[in-house]
């Protein structure tokens, strides 16, 4: 490799409690953005399509102007508050434990202006909407069940008291809407909590069946005839890592021996136009892989292909470089020729 290395990472100390890897917290933060996007949308979708269709029929019966520019108002505040959680999970990175927060509250108070704009416009509690909006985010939010139940149950309560600004039905007395919006919105609570805990502990299996050792496997990044590239992380440390695996059954056990050989040859080099390898072994099943550098960018290919010929000074100096990283003795005991 032509590139100079990045400077080291300084050793992160992870506290014992920590939970999640980067990919998981940047898989909740995607799925905020997603969860909190289309209510936004939705919301400004129906507020402008009532306005038109006030401006064309006139103003519902039996609802007050009052009542109307009320829901509104709390349709378009909601409306903010979802498009505002939205904008920041699409920027930079959020601690874990800032997405938490974020989802909570912001669930919360996407159901207590679901009942206020129900309330306002309708005068009917919103029970079928109360049902999706729990069990929608147990499957679009990757929660522990324990955070999904405190969430569900909360929102099943905001409900539930919001049927006591609705007149008692004929007949009934006036907990009994409180008694029928608690029994359905309950149910899907405890449907959501089962979902989302099921799904969150599919996910850590699923993330723990792509770990090699420390190492947590990304996309790929490469893929050859002897086996493949992957970007990955470690565990620990936080270093971004290329992870180059080679299965027995496409080069051999022969050729692996060989390729381990050179892999602990390489190990040994730190000159900075040689690509620095961390760490190599087998997994449980015989695939054998090696860590190394990870370095963004483009080849002699890449770069030939983007600016055509190079000029003989440039070609000089690469070839220069190559040369020192093949010649220059880097460790004693080294197998590398010197």
């Amino acid at each position: 490799m032509l590139a100079m290395p990045p400077a080291p990472l300084p050793p992160a100390a992870i506290p014992a409690h920590s939970q999640g890897s980067e990919g998981s917290r940047a898989l909740l933060q995607r799925r905020l953005a997603a969860f909190f996007g289309w209510p936004s949308a939705l919301l400004v979708f129906f507020i402008a399509s009532h306005l038109a269709t006030s401006a064309h029929e006139g103003p519902r019966a039996g609802v007050s102007a009052a009542s109307i520019r009320a829901a509104y108002f709390v349709g378009a505040a909601v409306a903010a508050l979802c498009a505002g959680i939205f904008l920041v999970c699409r920027r930079a990175p959020l601690a874990e434990r800032t997405l938490r927060a974020l989802d909570v509250a912001g669930f919360l108070a996407l159901a207590a202006g679901m009942v206020c704009v129900s309330l306002f416009y309708q005068r009917t509690s919103p029970l079928v909407g109360g049902v999706v909006l729990i069990v929608s985010r147990a499957v679009a939010v990757p929660s522990t069940g324990r955070r999904t139940a405190l969430a569900s149950f909360g929102c099943a309560i905001i409900l539930a008291v919001g049927v006591l600004a609705i007149p008692a039905a004929e007949g009934h007395g006036p907990l009994y809407g409180v008694y029928v919006s608690l029994r359905l919105h309950l149910v899907a609570a405890v449907l959501a909590t089962f979902t989302s805990r099921t799904l969150y502990g599919l996910r850590r299996e699923v993330e723990e069946a792509r770990r090699l050792g420390q190492y947590v496997l990304g996309d790929i990044i490469g893929q050859g005839g002897m086996g493949r590239v992957y970007r990955a992380r470690h565990a620990l440390l936080r270093r971004d890592t290329a992870i180059k695996l080679l299965l027995p059954q496409q080069v051999g056990e022969a050729a692996l021996l060989r390729f381990e050989r050179e892999v602990q040859a390489t190990a040994r080099l730190t000159h900075p136009n040689t690509v620095a390898v961390y760490d190599y072994g087998r997994t449980p099943d015989g695939v054998f892989y090696y860590a190394m550098e990870l370095l963004d960018g483009g080849d002699l290919d890449d770069l030939v292909t983007y600016a055509g010929a190079l000029p003989a000074g440039r070609v000089v100096f690469i070839l220069e470089q190559v040369c020192r990283a093949l010649t220059r003795r880097i460790a004693p005991g080294s197998s590398i020729a010197t």
